[in-house]
Protein backbone atom coordinates (compact mmCIF):
# COMPACT_ATOMS: atom_id res chain seq x y z
CA UNK A 1 0.00 0.00 0.00
CA UNK A 2 0.93 3.56 -0.46
CA UNK A 3 -0.15 6.39 1.89
CA UNK A 4 0.58 9.53 0.87
CA UNK A 5 0.42 12.65 3.82
CA UNK A 6 -0.63 16.18 2.57
CA UNK A 7 -1.69 19.41 4.60
CA UNK A 8 -1.31 23.39 5.46
CA UNK A 9 2.51 24.02 6.08
CA UNK A 10 2.80 23.69 10.13
CA UNK A 11 0.09 21.03 10.22
CA UNK A 12 2.13 18.84 11.29
CA UNK A 13 1.79 15.89 7.96
CA UNK A 14 5.64 15.18 8.11
CA UNK A 15 5.73 14.68 12.15
CA UNK A 16 3.03 12.16 11.61
CA UNK A 17 3.79 10.56 8.35
CA UNK A 18 7.30 9.76 10.39
CA UNK A 19 5.18 8.66 13.25
CA UNK A 20 3.62 6.04 10.13
CA UNK A 21 6.53 4.73 8.79
CA UNK A 22 8.08 3.86 12.33
CA UNK A 23 4.60 2.74 13.38
CA UNK A 24 4.24 0.41 10.12
CA UNK A 25 8.12 -0.56 10.50
CA UNK A 26 8.10 -2.04 14.07
CA UNK A 27 4.76 -3.88 12.80
CA UNK A 28 7.07 -5.62 10.77
CA UNK A 29 6.58 -4.32 7.32
CA UNK A 30 9.49 -3.21 5.10
CA UNK A 31 9.01 0.55 4.55
CA UNK A 32 9.70 2.79 1.67
CA UNK A 33 9.84 6.25 3.06
CA UNK A 34 9.52 8.68 0.22
CA UNK A 35 10.02 12.55 0.88
CA UNK A 36 8.63 14.73 -2.03
CA UNK A 37 8.70 18.31 0.44
CA UNK A 38 11.97 19.97 -0.38
CA UNK A 39 12.30 20.78 3.34
CA UNK A 40 13.37 17.14 3.62
CA UNK A 41 11.87 16.90 7.03
CA UNK A 42 10.78 13.44 6.75
CA UNK A 43 14.37 12.18 5.88
CA UNK A 44 15.95 14.08 8.64
CA UNK A 45 13.38 12.95 11.12
CA UNK A 46 14.36 9.01 10.45
CA UNK A 47 17.98 9.90 10.08
CA UNK A 48 19.44 10.51 7.24
CA UNK A 49 22.45 13.42 7.32
CA UNK A 50 23.47 12.15 3.48
CA UNK A 51 23.83 14.69 0.34
CA UNK A 52 21.61 12.34 -2.32
CA UNK A 53 21.68 11.36 -5.09
CA UNK A 54 17.61 12.71 -5.42
CA UNK A 55 15.21 12.06 -8.17
CA UNK A 56 14.76 16.37 -8.86
CA UNK A 57 15.55 16.56 -12.20
CA UNK A 58 15.31 12.78 -13.31
CA UNK A 59 12.78 12.70 -16.30
CA UNK A 60 15.41 12.24 -18.77
CA UNK A 61 16.44 8.82 -17.26
CA UNK A 62 12.72 7.90 -16.97
CA UNK A 63 12.02 9.05 -19.93
CA UNK A 64 15.00 7.03 -21.85
CA UNK A 65 13.85 3.81 -20.19
CA UNK A 66 10.34 4.43 -21.37
CA UNK A 67 11.18 4.98 -24.98
CA UNK A 68 10.25 8.48 -25.17
CA UNK A 69 11.52 10.47 -28.32
CA UNK A 70 12.18 14.29 -28.00
CA UNK A 71 8.86 15.59 -28.26
CA UNK A 72 6.53 13.01 -26.96
CA UNK A 73 5.27 14.06 -23.50
CA UNK A 74 5.89 12.65 -20.35
CA UNK A 75 1.97 11.48 -19.83
CA UNK A 76 2.75 9.05 -23.44
CA UNK A 77 4.28 7.09 -20.94
CA UNK A 78 0.97 6.13 -19.85
CA UNK A 79 -1.62 6.96 -22.73
CA UNK A 80 -0.16 5.49 -25.98
CA UNK A 81 0.54 1.86 -24.87
CA UNK A 82 -0.17 -0.05 -21.60
CA UNK A 83 3.28 0.62 -19.80
CA UNK A 84 5.21 -2.50 -19.61
CA UNK A 85 7.83 -1.14 -17.42
CA UNK A 86 7.62 -1.56 -13.16
CA UNK A 87 9.26 -0.81 -10.45
CA UNK A 88 10.19 -2.04 -7.38
CA UNK A 89 12.65 -0.68 -4.36
CA UNK A 90 13.30 -4.28 -2.94
CA UNK A 91 14.65 -6.21 -6.12
CA UNK A 92 15.51 -2.87 -7.47
CA UNK A 93 15.52 -2.22 -11.34
CA UNK A 94 18.34 0.54 -12.39
CA UNK A 95 15.87 3.80 -11.40
CA UNK A 96 15.11 2.36 -8.08
CA UNK A 97 19.32 1.32 -7.53
CA UNK A 98 19.87 4.89 -8.00
CA UNK A 99 17.56 6.52 -6.17
CA UNK A 100 16.38 4.46 -2.68
CA UNK A 101 18.49 4.35 -0.12
CA UNK A 102 18.87 1.76 2.74
CA UNK A 103 18.89 3.25 5.61
CA UNK A 104 18.39 0.33 7.95
CA UNK A 105 16.82 -4.06 7.68
CA UNK A 106 13.33 -3.07 5.95
CA UNK A 107 13.69 0.39 6.18
CA UNK A 108 14.18 2.46 2.47
CA UNK A 109 14.80 6.52 1.65
CA UNK A 110 13.88 8.60 -1.38
CA UNK A 111 14.11 12.20 -2.07
CA UNK A 112 13.41 14.64 -4.31
CA UNK A 113 15.85 16.57 -3.07
CA UNK A 114 16.68 20.93 -1.99
CA UNK A 115 16.47 23.46 -5.39
CA UNK A 116 18.87 22.51 -7.68
CA UNK A 117 20.66 24.48 -10.60
CA UNK A 118 18.10 24.59 -12.79
CA UNK A 119 15.12 25.45 -10.52
CA UNK A 120 17.24 28.27 -9.24
CA UNK A 121 18.16 29.49 -13.15
CA UNK A 122 14.41 29.48 -13.67
CA UNK A 123 14.69 26.52 -16.55
CA UNK A 124 12.53 24.33 -14.25
CA UNK A 125 9.86 25.06 -12.11
CA UNK A 126 10.54 23.65 -8.59
CA UNK A 127 7.71 20.86 -8.62
CA UNK A 128 9.88 19.09 -11.19
CA UNK A 129 12.25 18.43 -8.42
CA UNK A 130 9.20 15.50 -7.43
CA UNK A 131 7.63 15.04 -10.66
CA UNK A 132 9.47 11.90 -11.24
CA UNK A 133 6.86 10.38 -8.76
CA UNK A 134 4.17 10.76 -11.26
CA UNK A 135 5.68 7.88 -13.18
CA UNK A 136 7.14 5.76 -10.45
CA UNK A 137 4.57 5.44 -8.03
CA UNK A 138 1.64 4.14 -10.19
CA UNK A 139 4.15 2.14 -11.45
CA UNK A 140 5.77 0.56 -8.01
CA UNK A 141 5.08 -3.06 -7.66
CA UNK A 142 4.83 -4.14 -4.21
CA UNK A 143 4.83 -7.22 -2.16
CA UNK A 144 2.14 -7.71 0.52
CA UNK A 145 4.74 -6.89 3.22
CA UNK A 146 6.11 -3.54 1.21
CA UNK A 147 4.53 -0.38 2.01
CA UNK A 148 5.02 3.31 1.55
CA UNK A 149 4.97 6.49 3.19
CA UNK A 150 4.99 9.85 1.59
CA UNK A 151 5.58 12.97 3.16
CA UNK A 152 4.40 15.60 0.05
CA UNK A 153 4.29 19.20 -0.79
CA UNK A 154 2.21 21.53 1.94
CA UNK A 155 -0.95 22.96 0.98
CA UNK A 156 -2.85 22.45 -2.26
CA UNK A 157 0.13 22.58 -4.93
CA UNK A 158 0.76 18.80 -3.53
CA UNK A 159 -2.55 17.80 -5.25
CA UNK A 160 -2.57 20.02 -8.27
CA UNK A 161 1.21 18.03 -9.05
CA UNK A 162 -0.74 15.14 -9.99
CA UNK A 163 1.24 12.93 -7.70
CA UNK A 164 -1.70 11.57 -5.41
CA UNK A 165 -3.01 9.50 -8.21
CA UNK A 166 -0.30 7.64 -7.33
CA UNK A 167 -1.48 6.87 -3.50
CA UNK A 168 -3.83 4.01 -3.07
CA UNK A 169 -4.82 6.44 0.50
CA UNK A 170 -4.44 10.22 1.07
CA UNK A 171 -4.33 11.68 4.42
CA UNK A 172 -5.07 14.94 5.32
CA UNK A 173 -3.29 16.12 8.07
CA UNK A 174 -5.24 19.35 9.80
CA UNK A 175 -4.80 20.94 12.80
CA UNK A 176 -7.99 23.28 15.12
CA UNK A 177 -6.94 26.56 13.30
CA UNK A 178 -9.03 27.34 10.62
CA UNK A 179 -6.16 28.82 8.14
CA UNK A 180 -5.22 25.05 8.06
CA UNK A 181 -8.92 24.30 8.19
CA UNK A 182 -9.81 25.83 5.19
CA UNK A 183 -6.27 24.63 3.01
CA UNK A 184 -6.87 21.17 4.05
CA UNK A 185 -10.79 21.09 2.74
CA UNK A 186 -9.14 22.30 -0.09
CA UNK A 187 -6.71 19.75 -0.58
CA UNK A 188 -9.69 17.10 0.11
CA UNK A 189 -12.03 18.63 -2.43
CA UNK A 190 -9.61 18.56 -4.73
CA UNK A 191 -8.29 14.69 -4.05
CA UNK A 192 -12.09 13.77 -4.48
CA UNK A 193 -12.03 15.55 -8.08
CA UNK A 194 -9.07 13.72 -9.18
CA UNK A 195 -10.69 10.23 -7.36
CA UNK A 196 -8.24 9.33 -4.91
CA UNK A 197 -9.46 7.78 -1.60
CA UNK A 198 -8.95 9.87 1.22
CA UNK A 199 -9.58 10.61 4.83
CA UNK A 200 -9.07 13.65 6.98
CA UNK A 201 -7.23 13.83 10.29
CA UNK A 202 -7.10 16.52 12.97
CA UNK A 203 -3.79 16.96 14.48
CA UNK A 204 -2.95 18.93 17.92
CA UNK A 205 -6.25 17.83 19.16
CA UNK A 206 -6.90 19.37 22.54
CA UNK A 207 -10.74 19.39 23.60
CA UNK A 208 -13.85 18.63 21.90
CA UNK A 209 -14.22 22.03 20.41
CA UNK A 210 -11.14 21.05 18.30
CA UNK A 211 -13.53 18.40 16.79
CA UNK A 212 -16.47 21.05 16.46
CA UNK A 213 -14.56 23.26 14.36
CA UNK A 214 -13.48 20.39 12.37
CA UNK A 215 -16.75 19.31 11.33
CA UNK A 216 -18.22 23.06 10.40
CA UNK A 217 -15.80 23.15 8.31
CA UNK A 218 -15.61 19.51 6.41
CA UNK A 219 -19.40 18.49 7.64
CA UNK A 220 -17.88 15.58 8.76
CA UNK A 221 -16.01 14.11 11.96
CA UNK A 222 -12.26 13.91 11.92
CA UNK A 223 -11.28 10.14 10.36
CA UNK A 224 -9.11 9.83 13.61
CA UNK A 225 -7.25 12.39 15.98
CA UNK A 226 -3.48 12.89 17.37
CA UNK A 227 -2.94 14.46 20.50
CA UNK A 228 -1.36 17.91 20.92
CA UNK A 229 1.13 17.19 22.68
CA UNK A 230 2.45 14.63 19.51
CA UNK A 231 6.43 14.64 18.88
CA UNK A 232 8.76 12.36 16.80
CA UNK A 233 9.23 10.00 19.81
CA UNK A 234 5.61 9.47 21.01
CA UNK A 235 4.12 6.19 21.76
CA UNK A 236 0.87 7.29 24.05
CA UNK A 237 -2.24 5.20 23.27
CA UNK A 238 -4.28 8.13 21.35
CA UNK A 239 -1.30 8.16 18.81
CA UNK A 240 -1.14 4.56 18.19
CA UNK A 241 -4.88 3.89 18.01
CA UNK A 242 -4.89 6.74 15.41
CA UNK A 243 -2.13 5.22 13.51
CA UNK A 244 -3.45 1.52 13.39
CA UNK A 245 -6.42 2.84 12.21
CA UNK A 246 -5.29 4.73 9.38
CA UNK A 247 -2.96 2.02 8.11
CA UNK A 248 -6.07 -0.29 8.30
CA UNK A 249 -7.81 1.78 6.39
CA UNK A 250 -4.72 1.92 3.74
CA UNK A 251 -4.36 -1.59 3.55
CA UNK A 252 -7.98 -1.63 2.75
CA UNK A 253 -8.10 0.55 0.03
CA UNK A 254 -4.65 -0.98 -1.71
CA UNK A 255 -6.83 -4.07 -1.50
CA UNK A 256 -9.73 -2.88 -3.26
CA UNK A 257 -8.27 -2.92 -6.87
CA UNK A 258 -3.99 -3.97 -7.06
CA UNK A 259 -4.16 -1.74 -10.24
CA UNK A 260 -6.15 1.08 -8.39
CA UNK A 261 -3.45 3.45 -8.63
CA UNK A 262 -2.49 2.93 -11.99
CA UNK A 263 -6.05 3.30 -13.48
CA UNK A 264 -6.41 6.45 -11.77
CA UNK A 265 -3.26 7.88 -13.66
CA UNK A 266 -3.78 6.62 -16.81
CA UNK A 267 -7.23 8.09 -16.45
CA UNK A 268 -5.90 11.40 -15.44
CA UNK A 269 -4.05 11.65 -18.07
CA UNK A 270 -6.49 11.13 -20.57
CA UNK A 271 -8.82 13.48 -19.35
CA UNK A 272 -5.83 16.02 -19.51
CA UNK A 273 -5.36 14.87 -23.22
CA UNK A 274 -9.16 15.47 -24.06
CA UNK A 275 -9.11 18.61 -22.35
CA UNK A 276 -6.40 20.17 -24.05
CA UNK A 277 -7.98 18.85 -27.64
CA UNK A 278 -11.18 21.09 -26.56
CA UNK A 279 -9.31 24.42 -25.68
CA UNK A 280 -6.65 24.20 -28.61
Amino acid sequence: MILGFLGKGGSGKSTVATLMSRHLHTAGKTVLAVDADHNMDLAYNLGYDGNGPYIGGTFLPLRNQFGLNDTEPTERIFTKSAPDVRFSFTKPDAYSAEYVHQLSERLYLMMSGPQHELVLHGAHCSHSLAAPLKVYLPLLKLAPDEVVVVDEKASVDAVSTGIPTGFDLAVVVTEPRVHSLRSGKQIAEMLDWYGVPRIVVLNKHKSAADVEAFTEVFGETPFATLPATLDQDAANAETERALATIAVEAAQEAKKSETGRLERTVAKYRRNEEFQRTVA
